[in-house]
């Protein structure tokens, strides 16, 4: 039995507010970088393209040890400054996309030295139950044009909202 546009864009409406409160979650768990608490809102079964080395991450276990860890709760001090910012969102059914802007901000725990950037984020959740995590995960910056070193410090031309 199909749904009426009506239902379907009732549930639609649902499913964004349920992923709105999951990403604020997520942001904040990256705030207080809690290595479990980050890793809990990804699925065991992710592919992630990140901005350090390799190419993918074709597991959790690997993101989580890589990306999360050793490039993140290992190397920042916390609290850190981490929201999302001018998402859209894409949602139909047990998927959804969500595409936008996410702002970082802290210091590293070896020197001390500040570090900010915008970053580009692309997530694919999944539904599973009455549960969202996320299995597809893209973060990127732009790269300059005259040597393809990533530029860190762009930031978003217009107001955010």
């Amino acid at each position: 039995m199909q749904q009426s546009g009506e239902n379907l864009k009732t549930d639609n409406d649902k499913s964004e507010r349920e992923i709105k409160v999951f990403l604020d979650g997520l942001a904040e768990a990256v705030r207080t970088g809690e290595l479990e608490d980050i890793s809990s809102y990804y699925a065991d079964e992710l592919v992630a393209f990140d901005m350090m080395p390799p190419l993918q991450f074709k597991t959790k276990d690997d993101y989580q040890r890589v990306a999360w860890k050793e490039c993140f709760t290992d190397y920042f001090a916390f609290p850190v400054d981490y929201d999302f910012h001018q998402q859209e969102f894409s949602v139909s059914g047990d998927l959804a996309v969500v595409h936008g802007l996410v702002h970082m901000k802290g210091k590293s725990k070896k020197e001390g030295s500040d570090m900010e950037a915008w970053m580009r984020s692309t997530i694919v959740l999944k539904k599973a139950g009455d549960r969202w995590a996320i299995n597809h995960e893209h973060t990127s910056v732009p790269l300059a044009m005259e040597d393809a070193k990533g530029l860190m410090n762009l930031a978003p031309d217009k107001e955010l909202q």
